[in-house]
């Protein structure tokens, strides 16, 4: 269970009744006139009962939103129809000096908040465990339970709001103190969720228990400790520290502790998770925790608390991570029978007490399906070869001893905790949609290897740049520049024509377009690139013939540089090479299969090459007139970078 508070109304939770709740929980309706006027008649300042029947004033504990409505008296000043009224539609009376002066509905609401914020009949000592008769008839939890829809998500995101802040405050070192106790971030990642789980818990009692709180938040907190006794997942004992009271077949439990920290393995801090793994996997000390691990969870079957297990060993990435240190820690999946039952007591393991991990299950999908197979996801997490697991043993094995669901591997693999080659072993293992899952599988890790290359180059390219030294500055390509700084029809690319280590491709890298009226317009997306970065540069190798362009982006890449194009290809490219508002169709065949449009307007194009003197010689002269006439050529003899 979380308590993170993400996602619906109820603050991360279910409301009472829709996940196991109690039965007896008041039914979300608005309150009508009537019912504010008995709640505002039954407490008015000189104590007047107006309740038909002749009751008292009801105490404290009755239900101030659900009074009954008495029949018309004998005698009444009814009207003749009044006999034929429904029991529902019956008014009662009272005397004229006694009647209520008519108020508005906000008054109506206020004087019931007031009734509601008087009623304290339950101290903390009372509140160490959620009493749902208590709390079923308290006004304050009636009262949330009976907001209409509008106004019960002003309160719940009240409360998100109020946990936002807590979260802030205690990372930032802060210190509180909820239910007599005090509160600190804790140094472990691995206990944050437990730890903000109790902190929520303590906050839910304090705020039922406060006379003075809000009280719609009163009740709210009411109606989150309910759902927590009623999930059957955990409630709080008088020390209030979580007790998994499990009422469910299956569960998932971490266990950590002092220790887990394996201090005499000192591995250098560049070691690999994997590579650790083996280390660990070899450690005696660790083989034989694991090994009591295993026999504490035998002992459980032996004396019939439960019927199935599976037991973990795994490395906190995390820790080694941050800290450089050798951590492990335990997971154990029980599911238990008819007949089963088992304590926190018979939980515990040197003296560490089990976090009960719902956030796993709900992450399978398992926690709240009815299917029998869902409730093997618990054990399925621990027996699949995770990424930092170091060895695992269970009752019950996976595929023969349970259906495994496809979708259990593929979230798996979306949050990184197996590789690609166990996701595809598993899938074919399923057998459910096999095919389709290994051809997506095949698919998406081309993409991520394409992505991790594409973001290595980059890296690379902010090295390059950290130890790239300033350019010349030649006449002729700033005169060439200047060009796109206006609006023409066609431009003129360049060549850099010289021999090789010269800097010539570095030095296309280098150029800046200027400032264009479109780069200007508001509705252009902005063409910056971070620092270190080239993104507006699009490089094409052509030294196998026609560039592919399939990538190019005109919006994107404002520069476009063509490595060793041979003059007679750049012939072939005339629509492109003039970076005019003309679509070129690149690719072209009889089919047509692979053609794709390219539009290089006002794109910086360059050619970076050192044979195209030499290839101009042996071309048509109308050819290289043409060339002459739309390029800027310049001869690169020596470095372009300064000396």
């Amino acid at each position: 269970m979380s308590l993170d508070g993400s996602g619906d109304e109820h603050f991360g939770f279910p409301a009472v009744g829709e996940d196991g709740g109690d039965d007896d929980q008041v039914s979300d309706h608005e309150p009508s006139d009537l019912e504010f006027d008995l709640c505002a008649a039954v407490h008015t300042s000189n104590g007047l009962s107006l309740l038909a029947s002749g009751q008292s004033e009801p105490s404290d504990t009755d239900n101030c939103l659900s009074l009954p409505l008495a029949e018309p008296t004998a005698g009444s000043n009814s009207s003749p129809s009044s006999e034929s009224q429904s029991p529902a539609n019956a008014s009662f009376q009272h005397d004229s000096s006694m009647a209520v002066t008519p108020v508005s509905k906000d008054t109506k609401r206020r004087r019931l908040f007031e009734k509601c914020a008087q009623w304290e009949s339950m101290s903390p000592e009372k509140l160490e465990k959620p009493n749902p008769k208590v709390f079923l008839s308290n006004p304050c939890f009636q009262l949330y339970k009976n907001l209409p829809r509008d106004q019960k998500m002003k309160v719940v995101t009240r409360m998100r709001q109020k946990k936002f802040r807590i979260l802030d405050n205690l990372k930032k070192g802060e210190q509180i103190i909820y239910h007599g106790k005090t509160y600190s971030w804790p140094k472990q990642p691995d206990e944050e969720e437990a730890f903000k789980a109790s902190v929520f818990i303590a906050l839910f009692f304090d705020l039922a228990a406060c006379p003075t709180a809000a009280t719609e938040e009163r009740g709210f907190a009411m109606d989150r400790l309910l759902v927590l006794q009623s999930s059957g997942v955990l409630t709080l004992s008088g020390k209030h520290l979580e007790e998994q009271v499990l009422r469910q077949q299956s569960i998932l439990m971490t266990y950590q502790g002092a220790w887990g920290l394996l201090v005499d393995i000192k591995p250098p801090a560049s070691m690999t998770l994997e590579h650790l793994t083996q280390l660990v996997k070899m450690h005696v000390p660790a083989k034989k925790m694991f090994e009591q691990f295993l026999d504490h969870f035998q002992n459980l079957i032996a004396t019939n608390k439960i019927k199935q297990f599976v037991v973990a060993q795994e490395i906190c990435g995390t820790t080694w991570s941050t800290d450089s240190e050798v951590r492990v820690h335990f997971h154990a999946w029980i599911k238990k029978g008819p007949g089963f039952t088992v304590q926190l007591e018979d939980l515990c393991w040197l003296g560490s007490a089990p976090y009960v991990n719902q956030s796993a299950l709900e992450f399978f999908g398992g926690r709240g399906s009815r299917s029998a197979t869902a409730s093997y996801s618990g054990a399925f997490y621990l027996q699949v070869d995770k990424i930092g697991a170091v060895r695992q043993q269970g009752t019950v094995m996976p595929f023969t001893g349970y259906h495994v669901k496809d979708y259990w591997i593929t979230t798996m693999l979306t949050s990184q905790k197996i590789t690609f080659d166990t996701a595809r072993s598993l899938y074919v293992q399923c057998l459910v949609r096999a095919e389709n899952n290994v051809r997506q599988l095949d698919y998406v890790e081309r993409m991520t290897l394409d992505m991790l290359a594409a973001r290595d180059k980059e890296a690379a390219e902010a090295d390059i740049l950290k130890s790239e030294v300033a350019f010349k500055s030649i006449p002729e390509v700033e005169a060439w520049r200047m060009q796109f700084s206006t609006v023409r029809s066609r431009y003129l690319f360049l060549v850099l024509d010289g021999p090789s280590r010269t800097g010539k491709t570095r030095f296309a890298y280098s150029l800046s377009p200027p400032p264009t009226s479109e780069m200007a317009s508001p509705t252009t997306p902005s063409l910056s690139s971070p620092p270190g970065s080239r993104q507006h540069v699009y490089y094409a190798d052509c030294s196998g013939g026609l560039p592919d362009l399939r990538n190019f982006r005109r919006k994107q890449h404002r520069i476009l540089v063509l490595d060793e194009l041979h003059p007679k290809n750049a012939v072939l490219l005339k629509k492109i090479m003039q970076a005019s508002n003309d679509e070129a169709i690149m690719g072209a065949s009889p089919t047509m299969q692979h053609a794709y449009r390219v539009n290089s307007y006002q794109t910086m194009i360059v050619v970076t090459t050192n044979t195209w003197a030499s290839g101009c010689e042996k071309m048509p002269i109308f050819d290289v007139d043409w060339l002459k006439a739309n390029s800027v050529y310049v001869r690169v003899t020596s470095p372009l970078w300064k000396q």
